[in-house]
């Protein structure tokens, strides 16, 4: 399931619950996705004892627990990688400022879904085809 902005300014006009299901079917398709795809998070779903199929609605999150750290991203890295290797196009790092630099492996559908969300928060923040940003 993906969401284009189209598709956003409408379900903006829907009532709460129609929101709150289209976040939840999201959630169950990420979930699913990465406890088969993801060597970390289906080692993780092991060692927790958990069943993502459990995890139906966002509010299902409160009761995890703490689920991913920094010192994860540091020691398994190469275990989040939920695609083939060489889906990826991009690898984005970061600085190791208060630790090991972490890198981020990036497909083309996530800088398409990178470039959307920086297109809509741009917009909330009312910001047109006029106006130059930079982003750093």
């Amino acid at each position: 399931m993906s969401l284009r902005i189209d598709t956003l300014d409408q379900l903006c006009r829907q009532p709460v619950p129609v929101w709150q299901e289209h976040c939840d079917a999201l959630l169950r398709d990420h979930v699913a996705y990465l406890a088969t795809a993801s060597p970390f998070y289906r080692q993780r779903f092991a060692d927790l004892g958990l069943d993502p199929g459990a995890i139906r609605t966002v509010a299902d999150l409160a009761a995890l627990p703490l689920f991913t750290t920094k010192q994860d991203l540091e020691a398994h890295n190469d275990a989040f990688l939920a695609v083939d290797p060489h889906a990826v196009v991009d690898l984005c790092q970061t600085s190791g400022t208060t630790g090991q630099a972490v890198s981020l492996l990036q497909t083309r559908q996530d800088l398409e879904r990178l470039t959307f969300n920086e297109e809509v928060s741009l917009r909330l923040a009312g910001l047109t085809a006029e106006d130059r940003v930079l982003l750093a």
